[in-house]
């Protein structure tokens, strides 16, 4: 029931939540249930700078980083409550560069292209890889600082998009080279967008019987 904030450019290992079901009470020395911030709090703040925050479980928090993935086990009040490294070596590459899918999986985007991971798992390696052996050299060229990656799972077509978009101010020249995964083939397949078209942002809409 708190809102969750990090990337702080003057502190990016510390982290913010508001108060238990008030997302605009930020007063920090209250109550258990008052606004906490980890450099505040019993856990202290994350090890590497926090690139990502996730959503995992209903008492669950991951702290994505560029090269490391942290994970918050409950309210952080919780006297059971710890942050604990579920890996020293992969990351999550940007704030928007994960998506839930079926199963209540998780898919995120680290270092040498597109991971997943199931509920309650604790140790992530090369073996969540889901690309392995898949345009490798393609995915391990992607420079997060020059693009943002972006994530969308679509139950409609069985798969997921990684839309990978330059961080650039003046309109590209040319179309832009993204990607969908086909769940049933576990395959990549290459899609081009106009470069007028981005995609700057996307949400998947359920709307009636129809998915869109």
């Amino acid at each position: 029931g708190r809102i969750v904030l990090a990337g702080k450019a003057d502190d990016p290992h510390n982290w913010f939540m508001s108060a238990v079901a008030d997302p605009l009470d930020w007063d920090y020395f209250q109550s258990d249930a008052g606004a906490l911030a980890g450099n505040l709090s019993k856990l202290g703040e994350v090890a590497d700078p926090i690139s990502a925050l996730i959503p995992y479980t209903n008492n669950q928090l991951i702290f994505g980083s560029s090269k490391s993935i942290h994970i918050l086990t409950d309210d952080p009040v919780a006297g059971n409550a710890r942050i604990e490294q579920v890996s020293e070596q992969i990351g999550i590459l940007g704030p928007n560069a994960w998506t839930h899918g079926p199963e209540k999986r998780l898919f995120f985007f680290g270092q040498g292209g597109l991971y997943t991971i199931s509920p309650n798992e604790f140790n992530i390696t090369k073996q969540n890889l889901i690309s392995a052996n898949k345009l490798d050299k393609t995915f391990s060229n992607i420079n997060p600082i020059e693009n943002e990656i972006r994530l969308e799972y679509d139950p409609y077509r069985r798969g997921l998009w990684i839309f990978i978009c330059p961080l650039v101010e003046t309109t590209p020249s040319t179309a832009s080279r993204h990607y969908f995964w086909d769940e049933r083939t576990n395959s990549f397949w290459p899609v081009e967008f106009p470069a007028s078209h981005g995609p700057v942002s996307s949400f998947f809409w359920r709307s009636g019987k129809i998915d869109q």
